[in-house]
């Protein structure tokens, strides 16, 4: 399942659900002119921020690839912070982040 993110309020501007149900991944929209991808883990027992940009209404997109892996997809000059790790953890849960080029 994948789900874009348009024109929105600020605040969660998309959310989806992984296939497992246990995580769910959502582009967050700051006050401060920033978007950040978040991913929930267990209903919010606990939650990361592994990408951020400047700027909101992006045009980012997020799929879940299967049960573990989030695909975050952005336009060309949509420039995303990388994590050194490209996995987030919550106590045993574990979810795979691939950034790719729309």
């Amino acid at each position: 399942m994948a789900l874009a993110c348009g024109d929105s309020a600020r605040g969660v501007a998309a959310r989806v659900t992984s296939p497992a149900g246990w995580a769910e991944a959502q582009i967050v929209e700051h006050e401060n002119d920033d978007t950040r991808v978040r991913v929930v883990f267990d209903g919010g027992r606990c939650s990361e921020d592994p990408f951020h940009s400047p700027g909101v209404r992006l045009g980012l997109r997020l799929r879940w690839v299967d049960a573990t892996t989030l695909e975050v997809s952005y336009p060309p000059g949509v420039l995303l912070d990388r994590p050194p790790d490209s996995t987030v953890r919550c106590e045993e849960r574990e979810v795979r982040l691939v950034l790719s080029k729309q």
